[in-house]
């Protein structure tokens, strides 16, 4: 009989291990030190009706004579181990789009999931930063830099004695510093209590002792996509000449009646799409646009997809033909804006063969 009554005692003792596996959100639980005791019938003689109580019963093999058994005593009892581990998630946007050399702010929740008051670091580290970018951030908790262009070697931020399922929130930064690479800087920031058993690479303490898988970490991961439109402009450096037919002299001489043509082309070389493209050009001093015989004075080759509308003002703004004697400037305004970098000539402004981030423009004066 006292066989069972210590068998009994084993398997409850077995269900509450078994209950705290290493994700356990333990604030629910018990606090650390408690004792659970199992064994003896505190309660109403024969019932069970107490925490802990073991009560066996059994009869004659003839169905009569029910007894009861107690004799086990209170002598089966645990105290429960302290426990770590926290949770951490991003409240708002975890990854953001960043110019060069801006700054982007994230909030990081935090929740001390344990059952004893922790404090809990967070860092980042070197194989934890990755992308174009890594090289090129600066990392922050609550204006303390933890991390820097590749340089781990920053101490942790630490968050001091959180309560059991207490909630705290901090600001992690990150800078781009320039001149620096453009893309993407991804950042896995860790979470760590400090107290857990074997320190913050061991498992979780448990009932009696019994340890678990993990280490009762955390991790969020935030990101900046650092983005830059760089288009360049180029004007050809001959520009094509044509004297009137009337002219006896050479046909590139910069006579009066002479055409005078330019091509102005333009290539993006950022990672960026530019977007609300336009080209300005002021007529240069002693020509105009010509005559309704001379045809258009402005025409487009635009990046693959565009068009281009094309609008002559005078000095004012003011809209006007090409023949008005007013007609002080030319405007382009593509309809699409001017694709990131494809990768060619980079560095560069491409020649005159329009793709997803290049093209050109033309127009022609006359000389008065």
């Amino acid at each position: 009989m006292h066989r069972l009554l210590i068998s009994i005692a084993a398997i409850a003792v077995l269900a509450l291990v078994w209950s705290a596996p290493a994700d356990a959100k333990y604030v629910s639980g018990a606090a650390s030190g408690s004792v659970v005791a199992v064994g003896g019938d505190g309660g109403s003689a024969n019932q069970a009706d107490v925490f802990g109580d073991i009560v066996a019963s059994y009869t004659s093999s003839l169905g009569s004579d029910t007894q009861f058994k107690t004799n086990i005593g209170a002598n089966l009892s645990a105290s429960i181990i302290s426990v770590f581990g926290d949770t951490a998630g991003a409240i708002g946007a975890a990854t953001l789009g960043l110019s060069p050399g801006g700054v982007a702010n994230f909030t990081l929740a935090i929740t001390n999931y344990a059952n004893v008051t922790d404090n809990i670091k967070i860092k980042t580290d070197t194989a934890a930063v990755t992308g174009a970018a890594k090289d090129s951030v600066t990392i922050k908790v609550n204006g303390v830099t933890i991390y820097q262009n590749g340089n781990d070697s920053y101490a942790a931020f630490t968050l001091s004695s959180i309560p059991p399922g207490a909630e705290t929130q901090v600001t992690i930064t990150i800078s781009h510093d320039t001149p620096g690479a453009l893309g993407l800087a991804d950042a896995v920031i860790k979470t760590l209590p400090n107290n857990g058993v074997g320190g913050d690479s061991g498992g979780y303490g448990g009932f009696n002792g019994d340890s678990y898988a993990g280490d009762g970490n955390a991790n969020v991961t935030f990101g900046v996509n650092v983005k830059d439109v760089n288009i360049r402009l180029a004007l050809d450096t001959s520009a094509i000449i044509s004297a009137p037919t009337s002219y006896a002299g050479l046909a590139v001489d910069t006579v009066p009646g002479a055409k005078v043509e330019y091509t102005i082309r333009y290539d993006n070389d950022g990672n960026d799409t530019g977007v609300g493209f336009t080209i300005k050009v002021r007529i240069p001093q002693f020509t105009t646009l010509g005559t309704a015989a001379n045809g258009d004075s402005a025409t487009a080759f635009p990046h693959t997809g565009a068009l281009a509308t094309i609008t002559i003002t005078d000095t004012a703004g003011v809209v006007v033909g090409d023949t008005d004697p007013a007609a002080a400037m030319i405007k382009w305004t593509f309809n699409l804006g001017v694709g990131p970098t494809n990768g060619d000539n980079a560095g560069t402004v491409d020649a005159v063969s329009p793709d997803v981030d290049a093209g050109y423009v033309r127009f022609r004066v006359y000389i008065k």
